[in-house]
């Protein structure tokens, strides 16, 4: 039976994917892009927009879809 990750090891994964969602962008980007590519990259794309329905301050829908769209044709 597998045994779940240790707390170490839960922190190293979760830098690892932040790092990757660092390298995923390119240019300036605000810490809201990285929150959903963080998403994207551990939940997938329908948490990505859970996450911006859910906001209080939603982005414009035209901005988030062509984020989204950058997002998931951007390679890995």
């Amino acid at each position: 039976m597998a045994q779940p990750f240790s707390p170490k090891q839960r922190d190293a994964i979760r830098e690892r994917l932040k790092e990757s969602a660092r390298k995923m962008l390119s240019g300036s980007n605000s810490e809201a892009e990285l929150a959903y590519v963080y998403n994207f990259l551990t939940f997938g794309a329908f948490r990505m927009v859970c996450v911006w329905l859910n906001k209080d301050e939603r982005e414009p829908p035209d901005l988030f879809a062509a984020f989204l769209c950058r997002v998931l044709y951007s390679r890995f």
